[in-house]
C-alpha cells in the first residue's frame, strides 16, 4: 500500500495503441509511428497504464466525470458502461465526491475478478456475465476503500476489501431491491460464519493457506461484521462511512482509527463486535 502523491507521467507507445491510464490525459503528440501521452493525477496513490490495439472505447458521464470504459470482447459493452456511470454516481452520493476527472474500467486477462487502482481498475475478462457485473461495481467502491481512505491491505485486508463488497452489497439493493440484496448475502456472505477455517477475517495476508480461504473470511466474512453493525446502527452505516470518507480522506486509517470513529459516531463501543467477527477463530 502506498500514501498519496501527485503524478506527473509522460508515456510514448507505438500509435496503433489504444492507452487507458488513472490520469487524465492532457497533451497526446504524435511522431512518426508513436505517439506520447502527458497525463497527470492528484492525491494518488498509484498510477496504472494498460494498452492495447484491440480496445474498443465506449465513454460516457456521470456528473462532472468521464467515464470510459476500454473493451474487447463483451457484447453487452453499453450495458457495461451504464453499470459504471450508475454505481458511480450513486458511491459519490452515499458516501462522498469522487476526486478524479475520469474513471476508466479496462476488460483484461487478469488472472482474478479485478484489480483497483486510483481513477482506473481492471475487470477480468474470464468471468461470467454476472460474475463481471459484480467485478465492476466492487472494484468501483475501491475508488472510495483504497483510492481516497487509505488502509493497510496487507495486514488489515478487510478494512478496504469488506468496506467494497459491503459498499456493493448496497448498491445492489438500492439498483435491484432488498429480495436482491437478501438473496446476495445467503448464498455469498452467510455461508463464512459456518466454515471452519485456520485464519481470521482480520489476520495478516500470510495468514491465509489459499485464495478461496483468503476471499471466505476477508471479503465475506468482513462484510458479515458491516451488516452486524449496520444492523446496530439501525441501517446507518453508510451515513457512518460518509463520515469515514470525510475525516480520513487521502490519508491511511487504521482499524483502530475506524474504530474510534465508529464509537464517536455512535457513542457505542464496537469493540466486542469487531474482535468477534475479526480475531476469532471458529472451530469444529
Amino acid at each position: 500500500y502506498s500514501e498519496c502523491a501527485d503524478y506527473f507521467v509522460e508515456f510514448t507507445a507505438e500509435a496503433e495503441y489504444v492507452v487507458a491510464a488513472s490520469g487524465a490525459v492532457s497533451a497526446a503528440t504524435a511522431a512518426g509511428s508513436k505517439k506520447t501521452y502527458s497525463m497527470q493525477l492528484s492525491n494518488a496513490r498509484d498510477f496504472a497504464i494498460v494498452l492495447s490495439d484491440e480496445f474498443t472505447l465506449s465513454q460516457g458521464r456521470a456528473g462532472d466525470v468521464n467515464v470510459l470504459y476500454y473493451s474487447y470482447d463483451d457484447e453487452d459493452a453499453a450495458q457495461t458502461l451504464a453499470l459504471l456511470e450508475e454505481s458511480l454516481a450513486y458511491f459519490s452520493d452515499t458516501f462522498g465526491e469522487y476526486p478524479y476527472q475520469t474513471y476508466s474500467a479496462v476488460q483484461t486477462g487478469f488472472c482474478y475478478g479485478g484489480m483497483e487502482y486510483p481513477a482506473l481498475v481492471m475487470l477480468s475478462d474470464s468471468l461470467e456475465r454476472s460474475s463481471y457485473e459484480y467485478a465492476a461495481v466492487h472494484e468501483t467502491a475501491h475508488q472510495w476503500w483504497y483510492a481516497i481512505v487509505g488502509s493497510d491491505s496487507v495486514n488489515n485486508a478487510w478494512q478496504d476489501e469488506a468496506l467494497s463488497q459491503f459498499s456493493a452489497l448496497s448498491y445492489w439493493e438500492r439498483a435491484h431491491g432488498a429480495a436482491a440484496r437478501a438473496e446476495w448475502y445467503e448464498q455469498e456472505i452467510a455461508p463464512s460464519l459456518r466454515i471452519t477455517l485456520n485464519a481470521t477475517a482480520g489476520a495478516p495476508l500470510s495468514w491465509f493457506s489459499s485464495l478461496g480461504e483468503y476471499k471466505s473470511l476477508v471479503y465475506d466474512r468482513g462484510t458479515a461484521l458491516l451488516c452486524a453493525a449496520d444492523e446496530l446502527l439501525g441501517g446507518r452505516m453508510n451515513d457512518f462511512l460518509r463520515l469515514y470518507r470525510e475525516r480520513c480522506a487521502f490519508g491511511m486509517a487504521s482499524r483502530q482509527d475506524f474504530l474510534s470513529l465508529l464509537t464517536e459516531y455512535s457513542n457505542e463501543d464496537f469493540t466486542p463486535l469487531f474482535e468477534d467477527y475479526l480475531d476469532t477463530l471458529i472451530t469444529p
